[in-house]
């Protein structure tokens, strides 16, 4: 199972570099591209990754109010909901992309949150379209 995560570089991706130095459980297939800020995800980038081989697509980003750029998490939130309902409606399953907030202190919910969507993909592929 092919995962490409977006991380924002002040949280998520933090929480991924601890996730890796604990050696806490991983997707196999978890590919990560940081990103100054989750807010600077867009629709294309996400397809992009679709585009290549990705069975699902996840954006982490700070947690409510705890962006250095105000409303990035916001932002971002909003471009995975509207492409997921544009997914959607070409028969993609909403389960294959994933906004997530997560702090830098957190590698063991971000491992966790990694583990439930890698699982939900497992599901959604087992489930005709």
């Amino acid at each position: 199972m092919k995962i490409v995560a977006f991380l924002c570089k002040n949280s998520a991706h933090l929480a991924l570099s601890a996730a890796r130095a604990l050696e806490l459980p991983l997707p196999a297939g978890l590919y990560e591209v940081e990103m100054p800020c989750a807010g600077k995800t867009d629709a294309l980038l996400l397809l992009r990754a679709f585009e290549k081989g990705a069975d699902g697509v996840l954006v982490a980003g700070c947690q409510r109010g705890a962006c250095r750029f105000l409303t990035g998490s916001d932002r971002a939130e909003g471009v995975v909901a509207e492409l997921a309902t544009r997914l959607k409606e070409l028969g993609v399953a909403e389960a294959r992309i994933r906004f997530e907030t997560i702090t830098s202190n957190q590698p063991v919910e971000l491992a966790e949150k990694l583990a439930a969507f890698s699982e939900a993909l497992e599901e959604s592929s087992k489930v005709p379209q």
